[in-house]
């Protein structure tokens, strides 16, 4: 419970300012949802499995709103665990921790994501990374 306070502690300015977005996804058993920051600097993207999906391999996850122009450093957070998945591996990015990508091709092209188990969630932060 602990984890949980200081996380919405620490992104209570996104969750209480950003703007809310949202994808259209095939499965009516899998929502896309989150809120980006009014500048683009931040998000945190949820996907949520309502139901068991009827595909074995599940469609990469897409990040609405970010600046396609940013790179952003993708990384999961913890709430008491990580989702229990279908896969017994979770894509290569996931096990490191993150990834680094472009805004544009992460709203075109999107992230591999593991098959959840139904009523799981993975939450997701984007952060806007200075370009080298």
């Amino acid at each position: 419970m602990r984890n949980w306070v200081a996380q919405v502690k620490a992104l209570r300015p996104l969750l209480h300012g950003g703007r809310t977005v949202r994808t259209d996804e095939a499965d009516d058993a899998r929502l896309v949802h989150g809120v980006v920051a009014h500048d683009g600097g931040e998000a945190l993207i949820a996907l949520v499995t309502l139901a068991a999906s009827p595909v074995s391999v599940p469609p990469p996850l897409r990040f609405p709103g970010l600046d396609p122009e940013r790179r952003y450093r993708i990384e999961p957070i913890e709430l008491g665990g990580a989702p229990r998945a279908v896969q017994d591996a979770p894509p290569q990015w996931l096990a490191a921790g993150g990834i680094t990508a472009s805004g544009r091709a992460l709203a075109e092209l999107g992230l591999p994501v593991p098959l959840l188990a139904p009523e799981q969630a993975l939450v997701l932060h984007a952060r806007a990374v200075e370009q080298p």
